[in-house]
């Protein structure tokens, strides 16, 4: 209200989903919110589970809709494996690394997460704490390079092929 009395914008943001299995933002949506000062307040950054270090997704189960979604097949579990074995290695459960992956972007300044029940919670401040170093964000980088990741969906125009 105080921007609008003065004829200004006020504040803006852009949501969109961003993870270390989708980051297709990083074409455009994050370097032009970054490039206008645009918060950016990514939604999913655990992928829907499949980021928490789950092994099993249950059939029917939103993980089992974003593997989908994803293109998830049994090939790309070693993908996941690899990235517990880091968190293993860091010490960190995998949701925190997860976490703390996003918001190491200098355009992120939060992320929505959709916990359901309290134990989602547990570890959720350490996200926003821990520094990744520049080892591990190269090694983040090889285990989910931008193409090897959730499918752009090129028949479809942006800014939709990025998100929904």
């Amino acid at each position: 209200m105080a921007a609008w009395q003065r004829g200004l914008t006020g504040l803006g943001s852009e949501q969109t989903q961003y993870n270390l299995l989708n980051r297709i933002p990083e074409l455009e949506v994050l370097p032009a919110a970054e490039a206008m000062g645009i918060g950016v307040i990514p939604y999913m950054p655990l992928a829907g589970g499949l980021l928490t270090g789950r092994k099993i997704v249950q059939p029917g189960s939103r993980t089992a809709d974003v593997w989908e979604e994803y293109g998830f097949n049994d090939d790309r579990q070693p993908q996941l494996d690899a990235f517990s074995a880091l968190c293993a290695e860091l010490g960190e459960p995998e949701h925190v690394v997860a976490n703390a992956w996003a918001l190491a972007h200098p355009a992120v300044d939060a992320v929505i997460v959709g916990v359901r029940t309290l134990q989602h919670l547990e570890g959720l401040e350490r996200s926003a704490s821990l520094k990744l170093d520049t080892a591990t964000m190269a090694r983040l980088d090889t285990i989910f390079s931008i193409n090897h990741g959730r499918p752009l969906k090129s028949s479809t125009p942006a800014p939709e092929a990025y998100a929904w």
